[in-house]
């Protein structure tokens, strides 16, 4: 359930994707689906240990009872996978559970007897398999059936295990059963609100990252890029150089070679300069075929050196696309931030020596000079 590893969740993962519902089914009754399955688990623990109480205790009224009612428990979810009902496989499961609980009260002579502790599981059940109606209706029930046995039965009980060398054995074992049971179903809550709190801060993330993430490339959009950009103006006069990178002749590309293959330049390129950028930078797609390099920490020099060698790096791809319709390479204009510089400023100067570097050949670095 949760998003930490544990002996045998492998293979509790596998058995719980066999029964859970394919299609578009909500979290909450996935969410359920995979409480049933844990519950039925539960009984698979619980349901020998019972059984082995009473051929100990002689009770083979209670022990071959409880035999019969079994299957029906411990395939609710089988029951579930065939039927596609949740909520039958639900109260077929609390049914069986009722049923034999009353029974073993009856048996035992009374309200008071061992079985009635087991009563507040009904409820309990219900609402962790996905129904406060459910849940209402059984504490209904139980309740209603605990007073029918009373008035019923009266204060006349004559429990048939007190003639034997153990005569409160039963009870107990029954009062650790119940604490079991409660003792999982608050881990299983517990399993379940770890787990709905992770899928919500991957969630979070993922929708983070979709809202500053370029859809084509993956690197950082506009949106991003204008986010590093104010807080490099609020940073102070850290050196700081911006870069501008153009693909050239992407147009012809485009028309020449078909737009999957620009596409496919156009992430290969990004991911190579993203290969390049070190963690205190910021890079992303700028627009089109255009993207900018924010360079932390760092002089026009070092800027001009750091470049020149993606621009190299691009100069020398291979892309299996083009059929060598056409060689991949960039225009690149740099500007250092002058002191009392804004961003906005910088990347001005930068773009007017990419354009430099256009119009002295292309695929070339160009310092901005003014």
């Amino acid at each position: 359930m949760s998003n930490t590893n544990w002996p045998g969740k492998a293979l509790y993962e596998r058995y719980l994707g066999y029964f859970m519902p394919s299609g578009d089914a909500s979290t909450e009754h996935r969410i359920s689906v995979a409480n049933l399955v844990i519950v039925s688990m539960m009984g698979a623990l619980l349901v020998p240990a019972f059984v082995a109480e009473y051929a100990v205790l002689g009770m083979w009224n209670l022990a071959l009872p409880l035999l019969a009612v079994t299957p029906f428990m411990l395939g609710a979810p089988l029951i579930y996978r065939c039927s596609g009902s949740l909520a039958l496989a639900r109260e077929i499961f609390i049914l069986a559970l009722f049923g034999f609980k009353t029974w073993e009260s009856i048996v035992f002579g009374g309200a008071v007897s061992p079985g009635s502790l087991w009563y507040i599981a009904c409820p309990l059940m219900a609402i962790m398999l996905g129904s406060t109606g459910s849940a209402l209706t059984w504490l209904a029930i139980s309740s209603a059936s605990l007073v029918a046995m009373q008035t019923a039965m009266g204060d006349n009980v004559h429990f048939t295990v007190l003639a034997t060398a153990y005569p409160h054995f039963a009870y107990i074992f029954s009062l650790i059963g119940v604490s079991v049971a409660i003792a999982l179903f608050l881990a299983l809550i517990e399993m379940g609100r770890r787990d709905a709190f992770h899928r919500l801060e991957v969630a979070n993330h993922t929708i983070n990252e979709l809202a500053i993430r370029d859809a084509l490339t993956g690197v950082y959009n506009r949106r991003r890029l204008g986010e590093e950009i104010d807080r490099t103006d609020a940073s102070g006069n850290e050196a700081v150089c911006i870069c501008l990178l153009d693909l050239d002749r992407f147009k012809w590309i485009n028309d020449n070679c078909g737009h999957a293959a620009g596409d496919e330049v156009l992430k290969v390129v990004a991911a190579t300069i993203q290969q390049e950028v070190r963690q205190q930078d910021c890079f992303g797609r700028y627009g089109g075929e255009e993207f900018l390099l924010l360079l932390r920490h760092t002089g026009i020099e070092g800027g001009e050196q750091f470049v020149e060698r993606i621009r190299q790096r691009i100069e020398a791809l291979q892309i299996p696309s083009l059929r060598d319709c056409a060689r991949v390479t960039v225009s690149a204009g740099i500007a250092e931030r002058r002191a009392g510089e804004r961003c906005a400023q910088t990347i001005s100067r930068a773009d007017a020596a990419l354009y430099a570097a256009k119009e002295a050949g292309r695929n070339r670095v160009m310092l901005a000079t003014a």
